[in-house]
């Protein structure tokens, strides 16, 4: 497992993704964590909203996308990944993405990763 944040700043090692200035807050891009995970079941992209008051994953994708391949380690790889995102709410759901470009949410409804994992696709 390797679990990476991002503060805006570098990537790499481990990072938050966000501006958690007092300053940035409600006009920033959202703030989540990112862990990978390689499985029997296949390599997941597990995407957490840490909801600080920022924009949500759900309402920012496009910049959580672009953050994604925008990491070397992740660039690679995330294509051939199955994307889970725990919301703000605590729920897991799907997301799809083609060619860099999210597509669309699907529905998981799972609070617990190892239930999200075994609907996933």
């Amino acid at each position: 497992m390797n679990k990476n944040e991002y503060n805006g700043s570098s990537l790499g090692g481990s990072t938050q993704y966000g501006d958690f200035s007092p300053m940035a807050q409600g006009r920033c891009h959202a703030d989540f964590e990112v862990t990978t995970l390689s499985l029997d079941e296949g390599n997941f992209i597990v995407i957490t909203d840490l909801d600080k008051g920022n924009k949500s994953v759900t309402n920012d994708i496009d910049y959580v996308i672009r953050q994604l391949y925008h990491q070397a380690d992740l660039s690679q790889t995330i294509d051939y990944s199955k994307i889970l995102y725990r919301d703000s709410m605590k729920k897991y759901d799907g997301i799809k993405i083609k060619d860099g470009r999210f597509l669309r949410f699907y529905s998981i409804q799972e609070k617990e990763l190892k239930e999200a994992i075994k609907k996933a696709f």
